[in-house]
Formats: C-alpha cells, sequence, structure tokens
C-alpha cells in the first residue's frame, strides 16, 4: 500500500511539474489577403477566411509572427515575411502553424503552395 501511495504521488508530481507548452495547431490552406508589416520586426497576416475564434486581437482572421514569440528568431520572421509577401502577390495559397493559446494566435511556421 505505502509503495502504491507512493507511486502515486509520483506521477502526480510528474504531471504537475511538466513545463506548459503553446497548443500549436494548423490553419488550414488560405489565402493571403494582407500584409502589415510592424515597427517591432514582426508582421500580421490575414487571411481568406477565419483562422480560429481565438484569435481575437487583429481579428479571427489574422495571425501575428513576432520575433520572440512562439519561437520565432528576428530571421525566421523575416523569412516568412518574405513568403507571405510571395503568397500576397502570387494568388498561392499558405498555412500557417500558430498559438491559439493567447488572442494574438502567434505564427510559428508558414507553409506557401499552389
Amino acid at each position: 500500500m505505502k509503495k502504491m501511495l507512493y507511486l502515486l504521488m509520483l506521477a502526480v508530481f510528474l504531471v504537475c511539474s511538466a513545463p506548459a507548452h503553446a497548443a500549436n495547431v494548423w490553419s488550414g490552406i488560405k489565402q493571403v489577403t494582407s500584409v502589415k508589416p510592424i515597427q517591432t520586426g514582426g508582421f500580421s497576416l490575414t487571411l481568406s477566411s477565419e483562422v480560429d475564434s481565438a484569435c481575437t486581437t487583429g481579428g479571427t482572421d489574422t495571425i501575428y509572427i513576432y520575433p520572440d514569440q512562439n519561437s520565432v528568431t528576428q530571421e525566421g520572421a523575416a523569412a516568412m515575411l518574405a513568403t507571405a509577401l510571395t503568397a500576397l502577390t502570387t494568388g498561392m495559397s499558405v498555412s500557417v502553424y500558430y498559438d491559439n493559446s493567447v488572442t494574438q494566435c502567434y505564427g510559428r511556421q508558414l507553409t506557401i503552395s499552389k
């Protein structure tokens, strides 16, 4: 019985001490309707339809890409800005891997496709 209690307490400790992780999900394939660079090095990306009802800062169709948010570096944000502008000007589709646990829905990856 003592061993069972010890194992139960160990399991509870491990679960409670696990670090919190962002809830990253894919947006699905969408068209880019607007790209707005921000002075801090990031940008907002507005898509053709709702991304997530949790994304309320810029509207449910907007995702933010910012350095130092959701594991994005300055170089990563610049590369994603170039990719977003390419999609906007060519009409190609994108899919964004973003964090839906915050209202800004910070993006982490951006995929462009035909």
